[in-house]
């Protein structure tokens, strides 16, 4: 898809560099890992460990150092996820957007999402998605005047799925047109044909948790809250911001153990 001209080669390559933070996140405390653990395994294997703890030098002590490493990680992980992940996860996500010929769409969040159509004859919004149940809560719909900047008409409902086909079924809607004759007009229920699946309005995924801040998160949590939707999932990713933070040093203490035994066996 991308390798067929120059333009996509360098969307590609500002794609992978602003991508890049978020690989950062998984690989770093793997790293910290894997290298106190193949540095106190060869000291062990070559009795230099067995030599520290004949001078009066405890497990705990050789240790530190290697825990220090671990704490410093933390500290930077949690500076990359706090500052630079969330707005290097935006521009990937714009540049991934570009190397697939979709229009851009504003899907860092679950709620109050706006996108154009591919066309960009219409444009869509909706207040929040539930991608358990699959619904759409508030879905307006507006269509764009040919020869005029002004809107030719809005659709709205409070409770709207998708079909088969490009299908939207609602509940509880109305349309506005600018024709005077019937400008308003109710739509108990029915469906709308609006030209595109559902995955143009759900992909790629929502991830909150790379897209925003902890403190992002804290005010989307709140505003979910005041508007009565549900945060299960908004609050899994406030939390698991701490938790990666905290992985280098976690993963360290679990695995000193390990590499003090292995050394010996080789």
């Amino acid at each position: 898809e991308f390798l067929t001209d120059k333009d996509k080669l360098r969307l590609l390559a500002t794609y992978l560099l602003n991508h890049s933070p978020g690989i950062l996140m998984i690989l770093l405390p793997l790293a910290v890992l894997m290298t106190a653990m193949v540095t106190f395994a060869l000291l062990e294997r070559t009795n230099e460990l067995a030599a520290m703890k004949a001078s009066g030098i405890s497990l705990y002590r050789i240790s530190l150092p290697a825990l220090a490493l671990a704490l410093g990680a933390c500290l930077f992980l949690w500076a990359v996820g706090e500052g630079v992940v969330p707005a290097a996860s935006r521009k990937a996500q714009i540049s991934r957007d570009a190397i697939k010929g979709v229009a851009s769409r504003g899907v860092a969040s679950t709620m109050d999402v706006w996108l154009f159509a591919p066309g960009r004859r219409e444009l869509y919004n909706y207040r929040h998605y539930d991608a358990k149940t699959k619904k759409f809560s508030g879905f307006s719909a507006y269509t764009l005047a040919k020869n005029h900047f002004r809107l030719a008409s809005r659709f709205f409902a409070k409770e709207a799925s998708f079909g088969s086909a490009g299908t939207l079924a609602y509940k509880r809607g109305w349309e506005w047109r600018r024709d005077p004759a019937a400008p308003f007009e109710p739509k108990p229920s029915g469906a709308l044909k609006v030209g595109v699946e559902q995955n143009y309005f759900v992909v790629p995924a929502f991830l909150e948790g790379q897209y925003f801040s902890s403190g992002d998160l804290k005010k989307l949590i709140s505003e979910l809250r005041q508007k009565g939707y549900p945060t299960y999932q908004q609050r899994v990713d406030y939390y698991q911001k701490f938790a990666d933070a905290t992985a280098p040093l976690v993963l360290l203490v679990l695995g000193l153990p390990f590499a003090f035994i292995s050394g010996r066996k080789g």
